[in-house]
């Protein structure tokens, strides 16, 4: 519970500090939670954080696949 409590502090911090300009939104991406001694698994996690995060209308908010398509666009190593 006390993680769950310290997560949700977080990301209402993190929403709350960022400045928007009127038409850029800052983008976020979720790839992986840790979720030791929590309920949920670390994708169902990273899914809620996910559509939380989109509901919020705060940021553009990428996917794994919005990541894998910058990487491989950005000839990132990421070995």
């Amino acid at each position: 519970m006390m993680k769950t409590q310290f997560l949700a502090l977080c990301l209402l911090m993190l929403i709350n500090g960022s400045l928007l300009r009127a038409q850029n939104k800052a983008s976020i991406a979720i790839i992986n939670m840790d979720t030791k001694d929590l309920i949920l698994d670390n994708a169902a996690l990273a899914s809620l954080v996910h559509l939380e995060l989109e509901k919020t209308n705060v940021f553009e908010v990428k996917d794994k696949y919005d990541v894998a398509y910058a990487i491989n666009e950005h000839n990132v190593d990421v070995a």
